[in-house]
């Protein structure tokens, strides 16, 4: 079993590993469904991946809405990034995001 819990701040997230969750999970900027929760820059989100793996524990990144059609190239962007900061994981709800990541970036590891 897998505690997992949700960190729309930075304290949120820091608070979530001292407290012994496994995983925390953040949105990705601009394209998560959690209204009511900050966006992180790369670079803190960079930092948070590797704070989470020294501690142990593993850094999920939501990105969970639905793409518009005119989202897609920055959506894209995004994919890139996140090829690069190795997150354990992206949350995906939009199927052509999922396709899209499947294909371009397959070290992404994906969860839907």
């Amino acid at each position: 079993m897998e505690l997992l819990a949700p960190a729309g701040s930075l304290a949120a997230f820091e608070a979530a590993l001292a407290e012994g969750a496994d995983a925390v999970y953040v949105g990705a900027p601009g394209f998560n469904a959690r209204a009511l929760a900050s966006d992180f820059s790369f670079a803190e989100m960079a930092a948070m991946i590797d704070l989470a793996h020294r501690s142990g524990k593993r850094l999920y990144v939501a990105m969970n809405s639905l793409v518009r059609e005119d989202e897609i190239g920055r959506a894209v962007e995004v994919l890139s990034l996140f090829a690069r900061l190795q997150p354990d994981a992206l949350i995906i709800q939009d199927l052509g995001l999922l396709y899209i990541a499947r294909r371009f970036f397959p070290t992404l590891v994906l969860h839907a």
